[in-house]
């Protein structure tokens, strides 16, 4: 009874049923305030749009056509890569029960893994709509940028001029006035839409920050059993590769997330 409670067989299941459990509060959070929130996300991509048809009248392009291919590319690349990681968790788990008979280890890296790829779903849509608004973000700074070269482009002009035309100057000033004036109201309603779609995302995000320490200190101590354990010669190739992924895809998603938010933060 002693041996059985040791770290060695008491850690490791422990840790995995708190990151069981931490996925699911965070993909059942994910749905409830995706329902409470429904009326504002859609509210935020209507009013996205409306930026999205000022910033036309501008000049700039909209990104529906460039969005859509992006929007197919992702889903594809969230499949592919869920059937992979599974596939990878199928065959390691089928080499460290090789000794078993019972059917359930192909099922159990399904159902485990099944809260992380729904959650990383529900990243993968913040993250793009937040991206969104960056590049929103970047046509109204060009826009900015424009109006300082083209003010002082003019100013030149009327200074070594000073006969130009009145009417000619009115016109300029009146355009130069209403681009401004656009360009400041669309800052500031990308401003709204960014902070009310983090208050929708916010939360969820929140309860995933807490699962990555916990997958970090559990695949270290993953690594560590292995090593001093249970393959103290050779380690198969398939855990390894398992490792290797899980640990890619986590730090990859953990710096996407990261250098999103602080750029759109920064605009």
């Amino acid at each position: 009874m002693v041996s059985s409670l040791s770290l060695e067989a008491l850690f490791p299941f422990t840790i995995t049923l708190i990151i069981l459990e931490v996925n699911i509060i965070a993909t059942i959070t994910s749905v409830i305030f995706t329902i409470y929130y429904n009326k504002r996300i859609r509210m935020c991509m209507e009013r996205l749009t409306a930026v999205d048809d000022t910033l036309k009248e501008l000049g700039s392009p909209k990104m529906y056509r460039k969005m859509h291919m992006l929007s197919k590319r992702i889903a594809i690349g969230w499949t592919v890569l869920s059937f992979a990681l599974n596939f990878c968790d199928t065959m390691s788990c089928l080499i460290q029960l090789r000794e078993e008979t019972t059917s359930w280890k192909f099922i159990v890296p399904h159902m485990y893994n099944y809260c992380i790829h729904t959650g990383a779903l529900v990243d993968l849509v913040f993250i793009t709509f937040l991206w969104y608004i960056g590049t929103r973000f970047d046509e109204v700074k060009k826009h900015m940028q424009n109006l300082l070269v083209r003010k002082e482009h003019w100013l030149r002009n009327t200074w070594k001029k000073p006969t130009i035309i009145v009417h000619q100057c009115t016109l300029s000033t009146n355009n130069y006035k209403r681009v401004l004036w656009s360009s400041i109201h669309l800052h500031l309603e990308l401003c709204r839409i960014a902070r009310e779609w983090n208050l929708v995302f916010g939360i969820q995000m929140a309860a995933e920050t807490a699962f990555y320490p916990l997958f970090g200190t559990s695949m270290s101590f993953y690594i560590y059993n292995l090593l001093t354990h249970k393959y103290r010669n050779v380690i198969p190739v398939s855990i390894w590769f398992r490792v290797i992924s899980w640990t890619f895809v986590f730090v990859v998603k953990v710096y996407i997330i990261n250098y999103i938010c602080e750029n759109v933060s920064v605009k």
